[in-house]
């Protein structure tokens, strides 16, 4: 009995460690998570088509905001969902070339 009980305490302090350690984790995550994103622009309430060119749909947008931007600019690029009848217009996530 004294032995199972020695375990069950043993256990426990081993749970609340990894519970501490997950949490740590998490946080370490999001903190990464939040920092890959600076370089991500969501582009909201644009149209969308069947056969378009994302790319090009991100630098003419820019341009009529008169930002000057390449297609090299950006690395990634695409709608973050499929278009449907809920979502007439998805939105569109670029991701920068990171500067120096």
């Amino acid at each position: 009995m004294v032995r199972l009980q020695s375990e069950n305490k043993e256990l426990q302090r081993t749970v609340q460690e990894l519970k501490k350690t997950t949490s740590e984790n998490q946080e370490a995550i999001n903190s990464l998570e939040q920092y890959g994103r600076r370089e991500c622009l969501e582009i909201k309430g644009l149209a969308w088509s069947q056969h378009e060119n994302t790319d090009k749909v991100v630098v003419a947008t820019a341009k009529k905001l008169n930002v000057n931007i390449k297609k090299d600019d950006i690395s990634v690029y695409h709608r973050l969902s499929k278009c449907n009848k809920d979502n007439p217009r998805p939105t569109i996530i670029a991701r920068f070339v990171p500067g120096e």
